[in-house]
């Protein structure tokens, strides 16, 4: 969110036209990123946050994420293509996730989604990030 983008529609547009993954989602990526860092038998992909306070050493629950509406989520896009023009970058992302993120959290409405024509393609980059996922897990 704190990069500026084009519209929710035209980026995933883009993503499915090229079948590529975005570097902050990209599971595969972000493992393979932390084993080289720390070694594979301490990188985790955990996909229930009830887990992850155990796993980080903790006994409170971690904070929920701001869920921003698709309305929310776009308007942070484009003030954070603006506000690059302004400030620097650290000073940008402290501004949208500490101050507008959690705001525009407060206010109600639809989730951003994938539409439906894209379904059959977020099936098959799911299912591809599972294997590549669950073949280094076994190694």
């Amino acid at each position: 969110l704190d990069e500026g983008a084009p519209s929710w529609r035209d980026w995933l547009d883009s993503i499915v036209h090229r079948d590529v993954v975005p570097p902050r989602v990209d599971l595969v990526r972000s493992a393979r990123t932390w084993a080289d860092r720390v070694g594979p038998a301490r990188v985790r992909i955990v996909l229930d946050p009830s887990a992850l306070p155990g796993l980080v050493g903790t006994r409170r629950a971690l904070p929920e994420p701001h869920v921003l509406s698709a309305d929310a989520t776009d308007l942070v896009r484009r003030v954070a293509a603006v506000l690059g023009l302004l400030v620097v970058p650290e000073r940008r992302a402290a501004l949208l996730r500490h101050h507008l993120r959690p705001r525009l959290a407060a206010i109600p409405g639809p989730e951003l989604v994938v539409p439906p024509e894209h379904d059959e393609w977020l099936r098959r980059r799911a299912e591809r990030m599972r294997r590549a996922l669950t073949s280094r897990m076994r190694r």
